[in-house]
């Protein structure tokens, strides 16, 4: 069952092509789990929402990361990554990328029970 949702919207501008800027958002989890744990379950997605480019260039959003409960971050690095589903995660962090380009992207963690 569906706890919460968490939405976020990210902007990224590169005026230029070869001139990549990075925009990154983090949602910290929380959720009705009692006794509390550490983590829930959620499910992350992003989605390219707007797009405009110079004559090249483009960009791209990603899931960067989660936070488990015990050890370092996970990270991803390749943009076929735009969702994931975790059964236990302290936070995510969203990533928008763009060369050349204006872009929004958002952002969406649903927590279950």
């Amino acid at each position: 069952m569906i706890w919460g949702m968490y939405t976020a919207w990210l902007y990224s501008y590169s005026s230029t092509v070869g001139d990549q800027q990075d925009t990154f958002y983090t949602i910290f989890i929380d959720g009705p789990r009692e006794p509390k744990v550490n983590g829930q379950s959620i499910l992350a997605q992003i989605s390219l929402s707007y797009l405009t480019t110079a004559s090249q260039g483009g960009a791209g959003a990603l899931v960067h990361s989660y936070t488990p409960p015990f050890g370092p971050d996970v990270e991803f690095h390749d943009f076929k990554y735009n969702a994931l589903w975790e059964n236990q995660a302290l936070s995510v962090t969203f990533g928008l990328n763009s060369n050349g380009a204006e872009a929004y992207a958002q952002g969406t963690v649903f927590v279950f029970e």
